[in-house]
């Protein structure tokens, strides 16, 4: 069910989510722009830390910040039997916080197979957090990632390309709209060097 950006407001999606959770019927539940915040975002946890059924969750654009996403993060990381596969929590300004709720939670949920986490601030510290224990693990089965706007620099893409250089279920992952100079686009580039079929995007900003 999607009710992303129908303006039915924080209440009417909560007791949606209160539903949802008592249920445990849907496979996919879109609740972009729909003004959660932090204390949305710590119920739609609850829901995601017993759902055994939900598959694909959408809660970007809703101000749930780093206390939010964390609150999430541990709900799918506590659920031994999630089978989410795709979440999209971009647009939530999570910061290099909750970049590393998001690297803890990969690194032990293998049924993720896609993440949006667009224009979140995380800077090289957030970034670097995240690759560095993908890095080192083997739990993880993420194809497509999205970190466009992200405040990106050089140092946060030699990070991630050391991840990515490492990695194989990986085949998608957009960079546009970062400051990742020639040298970040380089290491970027090397690393998924003869990867056939692998699309990274790193958009046709200025690198610098």
């Amino acid at each position: 069910m999607n009710v992303g950006y129908n303006e039915i407001g924080k209440a009417q999606a909560l007791n949606l989510v209160s539903i949802f959770k008592q249920k445990d019927q849907m496979k996919s539940v879109g609740l972009a722009g729909c003004d959660l915040g932090v204390d949305g975002a710590k119920a739609v946890a609850d829901y995601v830390s017993v759902s055994t059924v939900l598959t694909e969750l959408n809660i970007c654009d809703n101000s749930i910040n780093a206390e939010g996403v964390t609150a999430i993060c541990n709900g799918v990381q506590g659920n031994k039997e999630t089978k989410l596969a795709s979440l999209n929590i971009g647009i939530n300004n999570i910061g290099s916080v909750g970049g590393t709720a998001v690297a803890a939670m990969l690194a032990v949920t293998g049924s993720l197979t896609s993440l949006n986490l667009d224009a979140n601030e995380l800077g090289d510290e957030g970034i670097s957090a995240i690759a560095t224990l993908l890095k080192d693990t083997t739990v993880t089965r993420l194809a497509s990632l999205d970190l466009r706007a992200n405040e990106i620099g050089p140092k946060g893409a030699e990070s991630l390309a050391a991840w990515l250089a490492v990695s194989g279920a990986l085949t998608m992952c957009h960079l546009s709209m970062n400051h990742l100079g020639n040298d970040g686009a380089a290491a970027l580039r090397e690393a998924v060097k003869g990867r056939a079929g692998f699309e990274l995007d790193l958009g046709d900003e200025p690198l610098d």
